[in-house]
């Protein structure tokens, strides 16, 4: 640098000067890897938050699964009990209704007089002998049919057909085909 002094003197040799130009604070490396390393270790800590959170998450779910399975289990073994008690009483049933099946088959073999039996829609269940012998029809080939088509009823004195007496009961009630 070559100045003159408040005399007015220039100086012929001239001075050196150095000047050294610091970065600002934030510009600084270790600045820099100061902040890097500060956001690494928030990322991990809201990383490990996470990781934790989920982690009771699924200890709950477990637990709630847990539970609700046992719950389950016991609702399959009470269902299964009463599945096993209502299988006896429909057994026990099975037995009585076989068994007044029978009784009502010697009784109806044991009958002098033609019966047959119908549901509710007037079609025959069952048939004794006597009643095969009156109707000219096998008990096996008349039951499912239609009261009608095997028995016909008249009138005694005009000889014209009367209606089914079996939908005339259901229709009107007991008595009523008399």
């Amino acid at each position: 640098v070559i100045a003159c002094n408040n005399d007015g003197v220039w100086n012929d040799v001239g001075a050196t000067l150095a000047f050294r130009v610091l970065p600002r604070w934030y510009e600084r490396a270790s600045v820099r890897l100061l902040a890097i390393g500060l956001l690494g270790f928030l990322v991990l800590g809201v990383y490990r938050v996470r990781v934790a959170g989920l982690k009771a998450r699924e200890r709950e779910l477990a637990a709630r699964v847990k539970e609700r399975t046992q719950a389950l289990q016991e609702l399959a073994s009470t269902l299964e009990q009463r599945v096993g008690e209502r299988t006896a009483e429909l057994e026990g049933a099975n037995q009585a209704l076989l068994a007044e099946r029978e009784r009502l088959a010697v009784t109806l073999a044991s009958i002098g007089d033609g019966v047959i039996a119908t549901d509710v829609q007037s079609r025959i269940v069952l048939m004794n002998r006597v009643a095969e012998q009156i109707t000219g029809w096998d008990a096996a080939d008349a039951v499912g049919r239609p009261l009608g088509d095997v028995f016909r009823t008249v009138d005694r004195q005009t000889r014209r057909p009367l209606p089914d007496p079996a939908h005339v009961v259901l229709k009107r009630g007991v008595g009523a085909a008399s």
